[in-house]
């Protein structure tokens, strides 16, 4: 981690940037947000998406205007290495994204707009204040929200709904996560530098390093053929769970 910024998480009292002027909704069911999007007579839909795809993550956002097939703008970013960045934080990306598309076409204003995100925590984290990784990139996305003029509704919708948007931001983060970005003219200018690393995918990946070390440990001891008998699984879940009830 030497020559690189890590992230800095805040005390939660400090999270919330004054009352909201946008709106949530957070249907019951799978069936009630495909149902909901499906009703939603928005002038503009907006959709994101963050994906993680073998060792690497991306984020998009795409927006259609009513009664149009066409989408009227996408963009998509690579975000690099699980290592350093999780899905998480790329669904949030992939939003202030769609915020920056709306926010940058001068007919989206004072209209109805409805952003799609099929990530539930990122609606609640805009809702209420947390201390917690990816803190100051939801703060960035609440205030880019908060200063939109336009009736802003953020909707989760269920991932792989078959929802045209949402099935099309999926699509453009996979390519995201391969490393095809857009422009860096057209990004925000948040995405126009490094962002700090992730708290949680860096001790994501501390676990994962310790538990590799142990797997070789355990490899090379006299005794995993001996306990092979009680659990051959390893890192031995199953017997941990039955130590513990």
């Amino acid at each position: 981690m030497r020559n690189t910024k890590l992230e800095t998480i805040d005390s939660a009292t400090h999270n919330m940037a004054g009352t909201a002027r946008f709106t949530t909704t957070i249907a019951k069911s799978r069936e009630d947000s495909i149902t909901f999007e499906r009703n939603d007579i928005a002038d503009y839909k907006a959709f994101s998406d963050g994906s993680g795809q073998e060792d690497d993550v991306g984020a998009s956002a795409i927006l259609y205007k009513k009664r149009q097939i066409r989408p009227v703008a996408s963009l998509r970013v690579f975000l690099g290495s699980k290592t350093k960045r999780n899905t998480y934080e790329a669904e949030v990306i992939g939003a202030i994204m769609a915020l920056w598309i709306i926010r940058n076409k001068p007919e989206t204003i004072g209209k109805r707009i409805s952003l799609y995100i099929d990530n539930q925590a990122v609606i609640l984290a805009l809702t209420g204040p947390r201390s917690s990784a990816g803190q100051h990139l939801v703060n960035t996305l609440r205030t880019a929200a908060n200063g939109l003029p336009a009736l802003l509704n953020i909707i989760w919708i269920s991932s792989h709904s078959e929802v045209k948007g949402n099935e099309a931001a999926d699509k453009l983060a996979k390519v995201a996560a391969q490393g095809r970005s857009s422009r860096m003219v057209d990004l925000p200018h948040l995405l126009r530098s490094p962002l700090p690393v992730s708290a949680s995918a860096l001790k994501q990946e501390f676990s994962a390093k310790l538990n590799r070390l142990w797997q070789k440990v355990w490899d090379g001891s006299p005794r995993k053929e001996r306990f092979s008998r009680v659990d051959s699984n390893f890192p031995f879940n199953k017997s941990e769970k039955a130590y513990s009830s």
